[in-house]
């Protein structure tokens, strides 16, 4: 796999522009949503492929495949998608597509902006994710399926309107708002089927701490480590914070934070070209004896074995 000097981030915009994203039948809306319908993909040399390299998500995207088979990697987890099921993965996350087998799929890319302005709020299903977190996708039935693929192709259509059209903004955004309601929907009814039972239900309360608490590491991670640090933004003593973080979660604190640390280690070793005395400045370790001891506690072996092992 080629490395880089580092994983890019990549604006929707800038992924069109530069061929990442080939549009083959699809509808671009200002910038905010890429739709993309009956779009076929070959495992080929001369055709592009979507994210034929490792590229961080700016924006949320949603995939169904409809025909044929896909290999992704996501955050470095290997997804294999078949037909009937849907694929999804937020801002931030790195994916690369390895292989395709004549696959048709149905596409929504589209970037924080129009979320907000259509209200949906993924960190609303932070609580029912979070223990799930290597889950990207999941499979339908036929008549889910169908479903969510029509309403995809129904906001395809109403893109493709002239944008003069009296109320066209509204038209699109209420239509991208059902869809994404609509997913959200399947989703957390996916999870709440598969989820153990016997679980303690999470009151209001700890579910809003813990969603507040992921938003701030992902904010955070790469220069705060400390328990502390995180309590005191919540204006909660450290030792309340863990109590409701682990009954919320299954988890306490410090290993959603050391997760997100390792994560973004186990991408900058693979994925990119920085020194692993680099990598270590960019995540804030202070020396990288230091953050090799911590590597190799969380995984076993050193970061330059990791980067050498394939």
């Amino acid at each position: 796999m080629k490395k880089t000097d580092n994983i890019s981030t990549y604006p929707i915009l800038r992924m069109l522009r530069e061929g990442i994203i080939i549009p083959e039948q699809g509808h671009f809306y200002q910038g905010d949503c890429l739709i993309v319908s009956d779009t076929s993909y070959v495992s080929s040399e001369k055709n592009k492929e979507l994210f034929r390299s490792p590229t961080r998500m700016d924006g949320l995207i949603l995939l169904l495949c409809a025909e044929g088979e896909m290999s992704i990697t996501c955050n470095l987890h290997q997804i294999h998608l078949t037909p009937g099921m849907v694929f999804f993965a937020r801002s931030g996350t790195i994916i690369q597509v390895e292989d395709v087998k004549d696959s048709r799929v149905s596409v929504v890319i589209c970037n924080e902006d129009f979320l907000e302005k259509i209200n949906i709020s993924f960190q609303n299903l932070l609580p029912h994710i979070a223990s799930l977190n290597n889950l990207y996708c999941f499979s339908l039935t036929d008549e889910q399926f169908n479903l969510l693929q029509r309403q995809i192709s129904l906001l395809g259509d109403f893109i493709s309107q002239p944008s003069d059209l009296l109320h066209y903004h509204e038209i699109v955004r209420s239509t991208g708002r059902t869809l994404f309601y609509h997913f959200c929907s399947l989703l957390i009814n996916y999870l709440k089927s598969i989820r153990q039972q016997g679980i303690e239900i999470k009151t209001p309360h700890e579910e809003i701490i813990f969603r507040h608490f992921i938003q701030l590491v992902g904010q955070h991670y790469r220069k705060e480590r400390r328990v502390s640090f995180y309590a005191e933004q919540m204006h909660l003593t450290p030792k309340y914070m863990s109590i409701v973080i682990r009954r919320a979660s299954g988890h306490g604190p410090t290993e959603w934070i050391n997760q997100n640390v390792l994560l973004e280690a186990k991408n900058l070793l693979r994925y990119t070209n920085m020194s692993i005395q680099e990598v270590t400045y960019n995540l804030s370790f202070p020396n990288q004896s230091f953050f090799g001891r911590w590597f190799k506690n969380q995984t076993g072996i050193s970061p330059k074995k990791y980067r050498q092992a394939r």
